[in-house]
């Protein structure tokens, strides 16, 4: 006995009817055959390169941001903050 039953449901008001379900399948992308005719087409080669080619680029960039945000962030626990940099010695005076 299934939950969605109608003698499992204790109002017994409630009941899913049953509709048949036309199950086709529909073809979806090309076929090896299809595909072979484009594999050494020249735009779509040239296409394939450019993106294999920007897709290393992308990868090249985000390492060195990495690299780049770890070189500028300076020393891990680090405390040196706006007050310590400050110099504590008074300001130089210009002797005439």
């Amino acid at each position: 006995m299934e939950p969605w039953d109608s003698e499992s449901n204790a109002a017994g008001s409630t009941s899913i009817p049953e509709k048949p379900v036309d199950v086709t399948t529909r073809k979806v992308g090309l076929s090896r055959e299809e595909l072979e005719m484009y594999r050494n087409d020249p735009f779509w080669r040239n296409v394939r390169y450019f993106f294999f080619g920007l897709y290393w680029l992308a990868w090249l960039a985000m390492i060195g941001g990495a690299v780049a945000i770890v070189a500028v962030s300076g020393k891990i626990g680090s405390t040196t903050t706006v007050a310590t940099t400050i110099s504590t010695s008074p300001l130089p005076t210009t002797s005439q």
